[in-house]
């Protein structure tokens, strides 16, 4: 006994054919299956992306993501930071350069608003490139 043989409407229909059950089968997947795509809004391959395919376009949901809250960026950079090796004369050096690395972030928001307002030009700032800037920091001062 197959799969399909055990779904509540099939039972209820008594002996299936092949193809019924194949058509039953599509019918469910089609129903059921969701696909999630993300993409960075950064740089014309998006646009071209939404040119060139439409269909995924027309019948998707975007989530436009919010900011990093500042207590969530400095979290990020601890949890990045944790295991490394930082020498300070302070023992809270750590602590503030993680603390500077959330502010920093959030100030390279605000200055890519201010340049939206005056330029009229859209620049984004993003959670990858806020990993990418804590992960070039560790990068730069273990070459020292």
């Amino acid at each position: 006994m197959g799969e399909i043989d055990k779904l509540p409407e099939a039972k209820t229909m008594g002996e299936i054919k092949a193809d019924v059950k194949w058509a039953m089968t599509i019918n469910r997947v089609r129903d059921n299956l969701h696909l999630v795509m993300a993409f960075s809004p950064v740089g014309d391959k998006f646009r071209d992306r939404f040119v060139k395919f439409p269909a995924i376009f027309n019948m998707a949901a975007i989530d436009w993501f919010l900011p990093w809250p500042q207590e969530a960026l400095v979290e990020t950079a601890h949890q990045l930071l944790d295991n490394f090796k930082i020498v300070s004369e302070n023992p809270e050096g750590k602590t503030e350069l993680e603390k500077f690395m959330g502010a920093a972030h959030t100030m390279v928001g605000d200055a890519c608003s201010e340049y939206f307002i005056r330029m009229r030009r859209q620049v984004y700032v993003t959670p990858k490139s806020y990993l990418g800037f804590v992960e070039m920091y560790k990068g730069n001062y273990s070459r020292e």
